[in-house]
């Protein structure tokens, strides 16, 4: 197609129109399709590629709210709500808490998560009503929990390289996308900025070596290279993204969630999709979803 930016092979589609507040913590699944879910709500959905993009044929599995994140698990599903992380089935039935922790205020809540390489559940604190805190906890298949590093803003994006080595992560409140070095103990050591002045909201790492993410109120996603030069900027017609993930066959479909909680009535109304997901194919590819608990 004509005009298009050589990291991308199609314009902008809509994969599912906002048929919840806010669709966050997105990963693909292996079946063919695309899992999000509505922290508010409490509600983890299952949308297939080639489905309905109204939702009518989703799959939508109730826990109690908060729901910060989630992620594969052989038994189903491990999560993280307000302080607690657990592991539940693929139908949402509690089977046993890995980890409760006690955060420093109550204005302090989990935020997003992500499986590192070597299986371990690595989730980000987030403050609310405007109290923030960025500390990162691992959570190991046997509850064993440790704190990574505690003195980041607001994390709310995390990728790894593939043997494990290093870690990215961005830092919505300090406006920076970090990298350290990462290993199998699950260690973070010398935390430097690897792209400054960028209000980051969630992370994806493709093939090329870049890096994806969206803006923090911004309407807008780009991607970095390796070296931390801005390759690609590209508008979304919702104002708050909130969450990135490559899927499809090929893993070359870059999937963009979105959120309208928080905005204003004028908000929503002038960016009706707000809390939909998006989909664009690119000219690159990601990597499969890491599982809890299998490196």
């Amino acid at each position: 197609m004509d005009g298009l930016h050589p990291l991308l092979r199609s314009a902008l589609g809509l994969f599912r129109e906002p048929t919840a507040s806010a669709a966050e913590s997105v990963w693909w699944d292996p079946s063919g399709g695309l899992f999000w879910c509505n922290p508010v709500a409490g509600t983890i959905h299952f949308s297939s590629l080639g489905a309905p993009v109204s939702g009518t044929d989703d799959r939508v599995i109730k826990l109690p709210p908060l729901l910060a994140a989630f992620a594969p698990a052989p038994e189903g599903f491990v999560i993280a709500s307000k302080n607690a992380v657990a592991v539940v089935s693929p139908v949402g039935t509690f089977l046993r808490t890995l980890a409760r922790i006690t955060h420093a205020t109550d204005q302090i809540r989990f935020n997003e998560a992500k499986c590192d390489p070597f299986g371990r559940f690595v989730v980000g604190t987030a403050g609310v009503e405007g109290f923030a805190n960025g500390t990162i906890y691992s959570i190991d298949p046997s509850g064993e929990w440790r704190v990574l590093y505690e003195h980041a803003g607001l994390v709310t994006g995390m990728q790894w390289s593939d043997d494990g080595t290093r870690m990215w992560f961005t830092d919505t409140k300090l406006s920076t996308i970090f990298t350290c070095e990462y290993s199998g103990y699950g260690d973070i050591r010398n935390v430097q900025p690897f792209v400054r002045g960028v209000r980051g909201e969630g992370l994806a790492r493709d093939a090329d070596g870049g890096f994806w993410t969206g803006f923090e109120g911004g309407g807008k996603i780009a991607r970095w290279d390796a070296s931390g030069a801005q390759t690609l900027e590209l508008a979304i017609p919702a104002k708050r993204v909130t969450s990135l993930t490559f899927g499809g066959a090929e893993l070359s479909t870059l999937f963009i969630a979105t959120s309208r909680a928080g905005l204003s009535g004028e908000d929503v109304s002038s960016q009706p999709l707000s809390g939909a997901v998006f989909g664009i194919e690119t000219a690159t590819h990601g990597f499969p979803t890491r599982t809890f608990g299998l490196p």
